[in-house]
């Protein structure tokens, strides 16, 4: 006789790009042991590539392909499963921005909102005859964009053009993915220099996941600091 198989409850979430319901359950023993390997590496690279793969086993309905989820859905998603795996309260340290000293805070996972620009920065006119309409980067190519100032030109626009989603003129639309990289390069290097700055500008104010940390100093005073990404709260 086997050992039995135990029965993991399911969840439900908005994601928060789409405002699709998908189900998910919580983490197991095995799916963390590969989350602990990914952050003893101290690599971003191989921390979103556990990431991927945890949410892929643990997302049950509602999502297919975890890889082409906008980078803040897949953080929101994240600590929606910690929350439910492990405990809604989640134990991090920062340094002081002014002394370097390390501060241990802790915060409540249902605290967390996903913050949009109050422009929508992802419809960008090209002309009076044409938009193009972009999507939010995924894993990869958030991957990519860490270090961007320091990203050589052809790396930014390989990053552009990889997040250009379609163009609109009237009732046509042409989707980017229809064409070759060839092509799409060739669309983008014609474009204005304001349709680009206007992408850049999509880049700078994408929607993130925010906390609002709150301490106060060795002198009692009160600081506060905005933190966001997955590395600091999993590190």
């Amino acid at each position: 006789m086997g050992l039995p198989k135990i029965e993991m409850p399911l969840f439900e979430l908005t994601v928060p790009s789409t405002k699709e319901k998908i189900k998910y359950r919580p983490y197991t023993v095995k799916e963390e042991k590969i989350l602990l390997i990914a952050q003893e590496t101290k690599d971003f690279n191989q921390m979103m590539l556990a990431i991927e793969q945890l949410l892929t086993n643990c997302i049950v309905e509602g999502v297919t392909d975890v890889s082409k989820l906008a980078m803040f859905d897949i953080e929101f998603i994240m600590m929606a499963v910690r929350a439910r795996s492990v405990n809604n309260v989640i134990e991090f340290r920062i340094k002081d921005p002014d002394s370097g000293d390390p501060i241990d805070l802790e915060f409540d996972v249902e605290e967390l909102e996903v913050e949009f620009p109050e422009k929508d920065y992802s419809t960008i006119t090209v002309s009076e005859d044409y938009i193009i309409k972009m999507r939010y980067p995924s894993i990869k190519e958030m991957s990519k964009l860490q270090g961007l100032n320091d990203a050589t030109t052809e790396t930014l626009f390989d990053i552009i053009m990889s997040c250009v989603d379609s163009v609109v003129n009237g009732d046509q639309v042409y989707k980017l993915s229809d064409f070759s990289q060839k092509e799409v390069a060739e669309f983008i290097d014609e474009l204005p220099k304001t349709a680009v700055d206007s992408m850049r500008d999509f880049f700078d104010y994408m929607p993130r996941l925010r906390y609002e940390a709150k301490w106060k100093n060795k002198d009692g005073e009160e600081k506060k600091a905005d933190i966001e990404g997955l590395e600091t709260f999993f590190y």
